[in-house]
C-alpha cells in the first residue's frame, strides 16, 4: 500500500521537469516503487523512459546544453533500471 501511495506523491509534485536528470529520477524512482510492488510491465515501461531521459546529451536550454543532464553519479541506478527492462 505505501508503493501505491509513494507513486501517487511522484506523480502529484511531477510538474513538467525542466531536466532531463529531472525525468531520470522521476521516472527511476516509479520503475523501482512498481518493481518493488509487482508491477512489472509498468516498472519496464518507467525504466525504459528514465534510461531515455539518461540518453540525452543536451538539455532544452539553447545556451546551457549541458545542464541538467544525468551524470555517472546515476550509473548503478541504470544498471538497476536496465535489469527492469530485461526482466
Amino acid at each position: 500500500d505505501l508503493y501505491e501511495r509513494a507513486a501517487h506523491v511522484l506523480d502529484t509534485h511531477a510538474d513538467r521537469p525542466a531536466f532531463p536528470v529531472q525525468r531520470f529520477r522521476h521516472n527511476a524512482y516509479r520503475a523501482v516503487l512498481y518493481g518493488a510492488s509487482g508491477r512489472h510491465s509498468d516498472a519496464r515501461a518507467s525504466a525504459r523512459l528514465a534510461l531515455e531521459a539518461a540518453s540525452a546529451n543536451q538539455s532544452d536550454f539553447r545556451h546551457h546544453q549541458a545542464l541538467g543532464l544525468v551524470g555517472p553519479d546515476y550509473a548503478k541506478l541504470m544498471g538497476e533500471l536496465q535489469g527492469l527492462c530485461d526482466a
